[in-house]
């Protein structure tokens, strides 16, 4: 080995020449590890939780004070799920509302 290049890294050319070998530093880490997104996705696994915790008691709160059956249950799910399924709608249409005023369309070649 080059004594110059172990005299450099602080080392001698001794016993332990593979020394800069195995002091290499280790590689960073991933972004996905560090910053703010194990916080982030920390809390959206509790939010579904609280979402899904929300949506059994409601359900049983349904089905003890109520007595709700079946269709009881039919109806409570449909009236739930309304909501979403408007505002998911709603969502896209102005996505594509903003997307043709913005210019992004694709425009044929022509």
């Amino acid at each position: 080995m080059d004594d110059a290049h172990l005299e450099q890294a602080g080392h001698s050319a001794g016993p332990l020449a593979e020394a800069p070998i195995l002091e290499a530093p280790h590689p960073p880490a991933p972004p996905v590890v560090v910053g703010p997104f194990p916080m982030v996705a920390a809390g959206a696994r509790l939010l579904g939780a609280r979402v899904l915790g929300f949506y059994g008691t409601v359900f049983a709160d349904a089905a003890f004070r109520f007595h709700a059956g079946k269709s009881g249950m039919a109806v409570l799910g449909t009236s739930l799920s309304i909501p979403f399924i408007l505002g998911s709608l709603l969502q896209g249409l102005i996505a594509v509302v903003r997307m043709r005023g913005s210019g992004r369309e694709r425009v044929p070649a022509g």
